[in-house]
């Protein structure tokens, strides 16, 4: 299998667990934090979202690290800004996720040197919603990179 085909079953996979704990959630509907929850949410996911200070988002409550997440929660993906990152790596490695997605642009080389030593499949370089049914700029941004089979 090549790299391109493993990304795509690895992202398949991933997107087929139904409850996700998201790290990097935002209060504010502008900020893409906010965006990937409530993107995840319209799509039928249970969502886990881990903030350091709020209790709950909309509604869903929210825990303050990684860590705290429920044990059946395996999959977790991270949108924080790459200095919080290592940190969120370090406690969702304490507490044993199988899948992790590191958001384009928030990954760092330690991030992905952890994920290799531990044998965690991890995803990174990617942007979920090239992935999770695009709309907009990035359906054909999407179209493009399946055009040129960059996907």
């Amino acid at each position: 299998m090549n790299s391109k085909s493993s990304t795509k079953a690895l992202i398949e996979k991933f997107l087929s667990n139904k409850e996700i704990a998201i790290a990097g959630v935002s209060r504010n509907t502008q900020k893409f934090g906010y965006k990937i929850f409530d993107h995840f949410r319209t799509k039928g996911y249970n969502t886990f979202l881990i903030h350091p200070e709020a209790k709950e988002i909309e509604g869903v409550v929210c825990y303050k690290s990684a860590k705290e997440i429920p044990n059946n929660v395996r999959a977790l993906f991270i949108t924080t800004n790459a200095k919080a990152t290592d940190d969120v790596m370090n406690d969702a490695l304490s507490r044993g996720f199988d899948m992790i997605w590191v958001q384009q642009k928030s990954e760092t080389l330690e991030v992905l040197k952890l994920a290799k030593e531990k044998g965690i499949e991890i995803i990174s370089g990617k942007c979920l919603f090239m992935y999770l049914d695009p709309k907009g700029g990035h359906a054909a941004h999407r179209f493009i990179m399946k055009l040129f089979g960059k996907m």
